[in-house]
């Protein structure tokens, strides 16, 4: 038997495109081969993928950035500084967790579930240091809705992902942010492991990860359907550290799998000279600060970590704060694209490299 990601429509039993009423649904099945096509029948099935493994984008160390140079604050004051919000705001972070007992986070509104079993303590400390970017850079009613969906390694399921967005966005998040990437060769281990020869496991890998690219897209447009009366939810994505630019300028990835689609806003990274990162992933929508970036640590104090992640938290934070003057997702995407800034961005300062531009803060 395998695990399979099932994604239903409990409101209809299998709703009609482009119906309004809606309500999705991730469940998990342990499900023989013989027995998929049975249940791929079922009028309450919208899709069906196999569980495959996912990752934490994982940040990167930089020659030329130590973390003891690192100057706290920069990103923030980059993008225009920090920001009061008037009206209630939900921003959702699904990540490793957080270290709720860290005094940044004393005061701090936050609503968390754990999707992976290990508890919502974070020993990996990476979404303690993204959570401590968005609430450090956002003033008044902010409401953090945190949901764990990989363990403290980085390492997790793609099914916990989807499942984790149907509850943030039932959470009424306006926006949701991630820095995660489907893991091709956990996937291939993961077949290989089963008994499939070397070259099966390659060829299935793929077709694993487009099947569960396209379950994504399907829940994406129900979450917008669902929550089409409060105007949908923008998904934030980090670009990914794929790109080896200080090898050779044109070793470079570009923005795939969960950073990409219609309804997401990939981020890339810059540095303090507001330069494109090295590690950062090519077309994204726009970017923001992703080097030497200070934020919590999970244990307490503070450190300095490297990624397009450490620029996703920004962008998130500066979704919470234009989201008051935002009719919608939709309107809120374009905001934030419209008065992203692609002045002194280098070296290529163009939508290849840096999207829109950098994301800025409303005025």
């Amino acid at each position: 038997m395998a695990r399979f990601t099932v994604l239903r429509d409990k409101a209809s039993g299998g709703a009609a495109p482009g119906g309004t009423e809606c309500d999705p649904c991730v469940e998990v099945a342990e499900i023989e081969p013989r027995d998929l096509r049975d249940l791929a029948c079922d009028p309450g099935v919208l899709g069906i993928a196999r569980s495959i493994p996912i990752r934490m984008i994982t940040p990167q160390p930089m020659e030329d950035a130590r973390p003891e140079d690192a100057v706290p604050g920069w990103g923030l004051a980059a993008i225009g500084g920090r920001r009061t919000v008037t009206e209630a705001v939900r921003l959702a972070l699904l990540d490793t967790g957080i270290d709720r007992a860290h005094p940044a986070f004393a005061a701090a509104r936050i609503t968390a579930q754990d999707f992976v079993g290990s508890g919502l303590d974070d020993a990996n400390g990476h979404g303690t240091h993204l959570a401590g970017t968005v609430l450090g850079a956002l003033e008044g009613p902010i409401q953090l809705v945190l949901g764990k969906v990989v363990m403290d390694s980085g390492e997790g399921l793609s099914d916990r992902f989807l499942a984790a967005l149907v509850w943030a966005a039932e959470q009424g998040a306006c926006a949701i942010g991630y820095a995660l990437t489907l893991d091709m060769g956990a996937t291939v281990r993961m077949l290989r492991d089963e008994g499939q020869p070397e070259t099966l496991a390659a060829a299935a890998a793929t077709t694993l990860c487009h099947e569960t690219l396209c379950l994504f897209a399907r829940l994406r447009a129900l979450l917008d359907r669902r929550h089409a009366a409060r105007g949908g939810v923008l998904l934030v994505a980090a670009a990914g550290n794929d790109s080896r630019r200080t090898i050779a300028p044109g070793f470079e990835a570009g923005c795939v799998g969960l950073a990409a689609g219609a309804q997401v806003l990939a981020v890339g990274a810059v540095g303090p000279g507001l330069a494109v990162a090295p590690f950062s992933n090519t077309r994204p929508d726009l970017v923001a600060p992703g080097v030497g970036i200070v934020s919590a640590a999970a244990g307490g104090g503070t450190r300095a970590l490297n990624g397009t992640s450490m620029a996703m938290a920004h962008a998130l934070a500066a979704a919470g704060a234009w989201m008051p003057r935002a009719r919608d997702a939709q309107a809120l995407r374009e905001m934030l694209l419209s008065r992203a800034d692609p002045r002194g961005i280098g070296p290529h300062p163009g939508p290849f490299d840096c999207g829109a531009g950098l994301v800025r803060m409303p005025d």
